[in-house]
């Protein structure tokens, strides 16, 4: 199996992808909701990656970050990656993006307004609250206010690589971000979080 996988839906097919699995290269898995069939598409362009991210901009598919696995001296290590890429499933190919110009991470968060993907939070060393703008049609990220909530550090998944109980997500222009464990609700729209 793959563990942390990079999933999303373009037109009628959903997808699976990357994850990490220590016996074999990691797949393209496209899965057709009218067969109700699973098809194996190629190899993952993101390799054995865990925890990255994917969205769906005018049906394109960007996606990167999450961690790999290396072995250094006999211990496994996490190495957080910041790279971006355009990718058509069952391609070749991918086109290989400006990176996101935070920190490597994995967990990041997302939502789409008007066209563009507002990306940050996740984890690398520390739980991180950044947040950047990428625009699809100029390639660029340039930086937003970051959140300026915090987490609660002594809550049982404080030391967890995720940052739970958080959740962003989108609706119409505006952006939401809901701190469940500290019952805190923020809302952004082409400003800071507030």
């Amino acid at each position: 199996y793959e563990y942390r996988p990079i999933s999303f839906t373009v037109g009628n097919k959903g997808y699976v992808i990357s994850g990490y699995t220590a016996s074999q290269t990691c797949k393209v898995w496209e899965y057709d909701f009218a067969a109700n069939t699973w098809t194996n598409i190629g190899n993952s362009p993101l390799g054995k990656r865990k925890a990255g991210v994917a969205f769906v901009v005018n049906n394109k598919v960007y996606m990167g970050l999450g961690y790999e696995m290396i072995n250094f001296n006999g211990q496994e290590v996490r190495v957080f990656k910041n790279d971006w890429i355009e990718y058509t499933p069952g391609a070749s190919y991918h086109a290989v993006k400006a990176n996101f110009p935070g920190a490597g991470r994995s967990f990041a968060l997302g939502f789409i307004i008007n066209n563009s993907l507002y990306l940050g939070f996740g984890r690398a060393s520390t739980r991180l609250k950044d947040f950047w703008k990428y625009s699809p049609n100029t390639n660029t990220w340039p930086q937003q206010a970051g959140w300026q909530g915090a987490y609660d550090e002594n809550d049982p998944s404080a030391g967890s690589i995720s940052p739970r109980n958080v959740v962003i997500f989108s609706s119409g222009t505006t952006g939401y971000l809901v701190r469940g464990a500290l019952n805190q609700f923020w809302h952004f729209s082409n400003s800071p979080f507030v």
